[in-house]
């Protein structure tokens, strides 16, 4: 008969409570370095909301010729795009903060007159203050809009 020696009961503990401390010093620097990934990006993320406050797209005029826009706030707003009713839409870039205007040329009366048929009446605008979407429209009935 052949008798098989093993690790004692003692030793087996004492690996399992390595084995579980190690794991547990893994998750724990896992843990920590994303606590403070998160913590720094929520940081940001309401640091961007705060300078943001305020800023927003004001479609202030829509007429058979024109659109004008203006950057109601103190920050820069990026990569505004504007877009009608009815799907065209306009690059603008960016527009500067502090009430600065854009005029953006269409023929609101073309393409058979849908417009001041009351067809897609919506002027939609949106860009990017920082990291922070803002918006701004202006739509038939609005006092912004003149056709």
């Amino acid at each position: 008969m052949v008798h098989m020696k093993g690790i004692s009961a003692m030793i087996a503990t004492v690996l399992l409570i390595a084995f579980t401390v190690a794991v547990g010093g893994i998750l724990s620097v896992w843990f920590t370095s994303f606590t403070r990934t998160s913590t720094a990006n929520v940081e940001n993320a309401s640091t961007d909301v705060t300078k943001c406050s305020g800023t927003y797209i004001d479609v202030t005029t829509v007429t058979n010729t024109s659109i004008i826009v203006a950057n109601r706030g103190s920050q820069t707003i990026n990569t505004v795009v504007c877009t009608s009713g009815n799907g065209s839409s306009w690059g603008l870039g960016s527009l500067s903060s502090g009430g600065m205007n854009a005029t953006i040329g269409w023929n609101a009366t073309g393409a058979g007159g849908i417009y001041a048929a009351g067809f897609g009446t919506i002027i939609s605008c949106s860009g990017k203050c920082l990291t922070i979407g803002v918006t701004g429209s202006c739509k038939s009935g609005d006092s912004c809009w003149k056709i």
